[in-house]
């Protein structure tokens, strides 16, 4: 590998639902840098449960899918390629972390306040 390169270690990465050439294309952006399986996409959940992925690419913008396979692995990125020129959305949940200054009953209804609602995909 060229220095400089990235390189992604020991990432699994399924793919299911891609066209043979976007399938093709994926696959040979990231044959060096993880280790790339293919699988039906009608068994996608149960490859995803069995072999613990770090990556789902999915050959369609499925947001139900990409919630399903998020709560069942948080941990894991989903990316869906809508189109033929392969534009892609990424999803995935990120912990993250607040300082929410002196503890007061201000502070406590504020944090524990919904900030923004659960997007329809999320829900249905």
């Amino acid at each position: 590998m060229a220095t400089g390169a990235w390189t992604l270690g020991s990432t699994l990465i399924l793919v299911a639902g891609l066209p043979r050439l976007q399938r093709e294309i994926v696959t040979e952006l990231l044959l060096d840098r993880a280790h790339v399986e293919t699988v039906d996409a009608t068994v996608l959940r149960e490859a995803a449960e069995h072999r613990r992925p770090d990556v789902v690419i999915l050959g369609e913008d499925d947001p139900a899918m990409a919630r399903a396979l998020l709560e069942a692995s948080p941990r894991l990125v989903v990316l869906t390629l809508v189109d033929s020129e392969l534009l892609a959305w990424r999803y995935g949940l990120t912990p993250y972390r607040e300082c929410l200054g002196e503890l007061s009953p201000a502070t406590m209804s504020a944090a524990i306040e919904r900030r923004e609602p659960k997007h329809s995909w999320w829900t249905s």
